[in-house]
C-alpha cells in the first residue's frame, strides 16, 4: 500500500518550506549586514526591503499552523528588520533608516493581508472534486 501525501499536506509543506524559509532568512540577514552595496542594487534598495520582508513573512505564515504562531511571525519579522538597521547604525555609524524600517514593516503586514486574503477566497472555493463532476446515481 502506497501513501500519497499532497503538497497541502501541513507535514510535507514544512519539510518543504523550513529549508526554503532559514535560506531565505540568512540570506536577508547576510545581505542586511554587507557594508557596500553594489551599484544596481543601490538603485533598487526600498524594492529589494519590500522582496525580502515579504517573501520571509510569506514563507513564515505558510509554516504557521495557526493565527497566534501567524501574529508571532509577523511579530518576529518586524523586530528582526528593526533589530537589523540598528546593527547597521552601530556598526557602520551610519544614521538610522526609520525608511527601511517602515518599508519592511508594510511589506510583512502587506504579505500578511495577501495571505489571509488568499486563505479566505481558499476556504470559500468549491472543492475541486466537485467541480466540473456529475453526482452519479446509484441505480442501474
Amino acid at each position: 500500500m502506497s501513501w500519497k501525501i499532497s503538497i497541502g499536506c501541513p507535514v510535507r509543506r514544512a519539510r518543504i518550506v523550513r529549508p526554503i524559509a532559514q535560506a531565505w532568512l540568512l540570506l536577508v540577514i547576510a545581505g542586511s549586514l554587507q557594508p557596500v552595496r553594489p551599484r544596481p542594487v543601490a538603485g533598487l534598495h526600498h524594492e529589494i526591503h519590500w522582496l525580502a520582508f515579504a517573501g520571509a513573512a510569506l514563507l513564515l505564515l505558510l509554516l504557521s499552523r495557526n493565527r497566534r504562531q501567524e501574529i508571532r511571525s509577523v511579530i518576529a519579522l518586524c523586530l528582526l528588520a528593526l533589530s537589523l538597521e540598528y546593527l547597521q547604525h552601530l556598526v557602520y555609524r551610519t544614521a538610522m533608516e526609520w525608511r527601511d524600517v517602515r518599508a519592511d514593516s508594510l511589506a510583512i503586514l502587506a504579505a500578511l493581508a495577501l495571505y489571509r486574503l488568499a486563505g479566505y477566497f481558499r476556504s470559500r472555493a468549491p472543492a475541486a472534486s466537485t467541480i466540473g463532476h456529475v453526482a452519479r446515481s446509484s441505480s442501474p
